[in-house]
């Protein structure tokens, strides 16, 4: 999204602003009644929309009005379900902005309700002959990071698996740096308990053909987990190469 675009955009006001990122729904459902459907269409000056801000909102906020901010969501996408295909000037979309969070109290719910819209909004317009929106699963911001991406440099497994889920093409693409989800996979911190998360996404990005990429260091995810010493990724990765008779440090 481009700073002269934003220049023809209703914009958020800070009270509004404020509101969202508090997830006070009551009063965006006002705003909503008094301003109309285009209140959905409005920006704030960096570009976020109303679902981006509602991700930015506390997690002790959200769960007193887990239920609520559901219902708000549904609605929005219901008038315009490409809500959830609108960046910021950063390029992030409400996914990338949702995949980031540490403590969001309902990912699970959130991101269905988010692809089940997206699909249908991709099927209406596919039989309308209107334009087609990218998935925002697959959507890449400045960095050229997608949502799964983010949820593993923010080593939220659950939500990356849950990306994972709706769409495993993701794990063969690549960021700006020529990083794909492995890469970041394995340069996570160790942690006390190794998560058996880790080695389903691991098997998943080598499936995708990621294990023997290298990134713009002309690392592969093996010598990228050994530079952060990431002793039991090094072991799963080279347990895998040796079965698939693949060099863990160069393409093949």
């Amino acid at each position: 999204m481009s700073k002269a675009f934003m220049e023809g955009v209703l914009e958020l006001t800070e009270e509004e602003r404020t509101a969202a990122r508090k997830a006070n729904v009551p009063f965006l459902r006002e705003r909503l009644g008094i301003v109309g459907n285009n209140f959905l269409l409005s920006r704030a000056p960096d570009g976020t929309n109303i679902l981006h801000l509602l991700m930015q909102a506390p997690a002790f906020e959200i769960k007193c009005v887990q239920r609520e901010v559901e219902e708000f969501i549904k609605d929005a996408l219901e008038i315009f379900p490409y809500l959830i295909c609108q960046t910021d000037l950063n390029n992030n979309n409400p996914v990338h902005e949702f995949a980031r969070r540490h403590d969001f109290p309902y990912w699970s719910s959130v991101l269905d309700l988010y692809y089940d819209y997206f699909t249908r909004s991709q099927k209406e317009a596919s039989t309308n002959d209107v334009l087609l929106y990218h998935s925002p699963l697959q959507m890449k911001n400045v960095q050229g990071n997608m949502p799964l991406h983010l949820a593993i440099l923010a080593e939220q497994v659950y939500c990356a698996r849950a990306l994972m889920e709706l769409d495993n093409s993701v794990f063969g693409y690549i960021n700006t740096r020529k990083e794909t989800p492995l890469h970041l996979l394995c340069q996570c911190q160790e942690t006390a308990v190794w998560c058996p998360m880790y080695e389903e996404l691991a098997m998943k990005g080598i499936a995708a053909g990621a294990g023997v990429m290298q990134d713009i260091d002309g690392l592969t995810p093996f010598l990228r987990a050994a530079e952060n010493h990431n002793f039991n990724m090094i072991k799963l990765l080279y347990s895998i190469y040796s079965l698939q008779k693949v060099s863990p440090y160069k393409r093949r």
